[in-house]
């Protein structure tokens, strides 16, 4: 039987109608030239050497973690290891560490310090385990209502405060007056006196923007250049970080490549060339909700999925008349309710 369309011909409205245009520029990045990114991870002969290596420092890392180092320098290598970007490839030994300090309540921990007590705060909530507020209580007036002034000089811990903070969950009191008392602190107007270089720039990049809401990948190259300033640097994990950091960005570049592929083939760009064109945004936009290596499969899809639901939108805010846009989503409701599968020969 012949297939047809579920609209008669009559419905089709004939009357002309005044486009819009919302007067979107074109892509200021040329498709073409995606097909010539590259990095110094191109050549396989140097996949397996880096490959080789990078083992060899990430054993050095585990022989860090697990070599009896203090509580407080192995909490700071794990806070280390995350915000470059690291977590996954030492999944096993930081969750062994937390599941330790979650099941004593983190008492150890408390009698480290403040800066301490907020990085365990920190990950255990970063990475899932269950901590109460009241870890600060020994941090807090005998009410509980406020930090102890004494505390007001110690700008490390203060700053370690403040990011942790971030990680409360809504109605946590305590963990507001945290944020308050850190950035009060941190604001002083003698503060640039008295600070290293290092630290300074460290607080004006956490108030510029909480570190939880931070994209992973940018966090992570901005890292590598603050942690190679630090006093306690480890070289392995270092050197480990910047290797790690290009192999995922050629990853991302060979993604990017599968995607400006699809989007020339499908040459929407042109056709509808009212509606935008940004799938290096929308690319962008992805890499930050999916920031793990191993999703590229996810990544590129969601692109695809960001870029049609984008000139959807246009379709319907500059471009379609009403009478088109009704008949437009009737299509979609009918295909959304299956009627419309055979069209894509689903």
């Amino acid at each position: 039987m012949e297939r047809r369309s579920s609209f008669e011909d009559d419905q089709i409205p004939n009357q002309t109608f005044a486009r819009r245009s919302a007067n979107y520029q074109p892509s200021s990045w040329d498709y073409t030239s995606l097909h010539t990114l590259s990095n110094t991870l191109k050549e396989e002969v140097n996949d397996h050497v880096h490959d080789r290596l990078a083992e060899e420092l990430m054993q050095e890392v585990r022989n860090q973690i697990n070599d009896g180092i203090k509580l407080q320098q192995q909490l700071e290598l794990i806070e280390a290891i995350d915000r470059l970007g690291l977590s996954s490839l030492f999944h096993e030994e930081i969750y062994r560490v937390l599941s330790v300090l979650s099941l004593n309540n983190c008492k150890e921990v408390i009698l480290c310090g403040l800066r301490s007590t907020a990085i365990c705060f920190q990950l255990l909530r970063r990475f899932g385990f269950q901590i109460s507020e009241g870890i600060f209580d020994d941090f807090m007036d005998g009410d509980h209502n406020a930090f102890l002034p004494t505390l007001s000089d110690d700008v490390i811990g203060l700053l370690s405060l403040y990011n942790a903070s971030y990680m409360a969950f809504p109605g946590e009191n305590k963990m507001e007056s945290a944020r308050s008392f850190a950035v009060k602190h941190m604001n002083r107007e003698n503060m640039q006196e008295i600070l290293p270089g290092s630290i300074e720039s460290a607080i004006g990049h956490a108030l510029d923007l909480p570190l939880h809401r931070r994209m992973p990948w940018m966090e992570a190259r901005m890292y590598i250049d603050m942690y190679e300033l630090e006093d306690d640097m480890s070289p392995p994990l270092l050197h480990l970080a910047k290797i790690h950091f290009n192999k995922v960005q050629s990853i991302h570049q060979k993604e990017l490549k599968h995607a400006g592929s699809w989007w020339r083939r499908l040459d929407l760009g042109k056709t509808i060339n009212f509606s935008r064109d940004r799938l290096m945004e929308c690319f962008f936009y992805v890499v930050g909700i999916v920031h793990h290596p191993d999703y590229g499969f996810c990544r590129e899809k969601l692109t695809q999925v960001g870029m049609l639901i984008a000139t959807i939108d246009d379709v319907y805010d500059v471009y379609g008349s009403l009478e088109e846009l009704e008949l437009f989503t009737q299509i979609i409701d009918r295909y959304m309710n299956g009627e419309g599968a055979w069209f894509l020969g689903l």
